[in-house]
């Protein structure tokens, strides 16, 4: 008897908690959108600041490859650009959309180079910085296909 009281109150106490987080899907979608978006928009924010505070060393300290800080920083980007379009869509991201975000990030990569170039920055543009940059975000494409193909064949979740 005491063991079917103890389940019956589980049961409330499930029900509950579901009718407090039911949300519906427009807003879940609202709330999906806002935290993908604002995950790349902050990331790349803080990217381009970082990129252009002058004398990085004194931040980082010199003992840290640069170029290992591109590599990391650009490989996240891409992944938080497929982390936006699974959360997003239905799918992890193949095929095009990779290629456009390769793209993005390639001219990106200079521009910010380029970018660095400017007087009063106290900073230099780097050939090896931007190619740090691109192979970052392509090792993370083809990591990112390679998981597609697996997800989408249904090998993996």
């Amino acid at each position: 008897m005491k063991e079917i009281s103890e389940q019956a109150e589980q049961e409330t106490v499930t029900e509950v908690r579901a009718e407090k987080t039911d949300i519906p899907e427009t807003q879940r979608g609202k709330h999906r959108r806002r935290l993908a978006n604002g995950a790349v928009a902050g990331y790349w924010l803080a990217m381009f600041v970082g990129t252009h505070i002058p004398n990085p060393e004194a931040i980082i300290g010199p003992e840290v490859s640069d170029k290992l800080l591109h590599f990391v920083a650009y490989f996240v980007l891409m992944g938080l650009f497929a982390g936006r379009e699974r959360l997003l869509g239905a799918r992890w991201p193949a095929g095009r959309t990779l290629g456009r975000w390769l793209l993005l990030l390639t001219a990106y990569a200079a521009i910010d180079e380029l970018l660095q170039a400017v007087p009063g920055i106290n900073r230099h543009a780097d050939l090896y910085d931007a190619l740090a940059d691109m192979a970052g975000a392509f090792v993370a494409s083809i990591l990112v296909f390679v998981w597609s193909s697996l997800a989408n064949r249904g090998l993996s979740r």
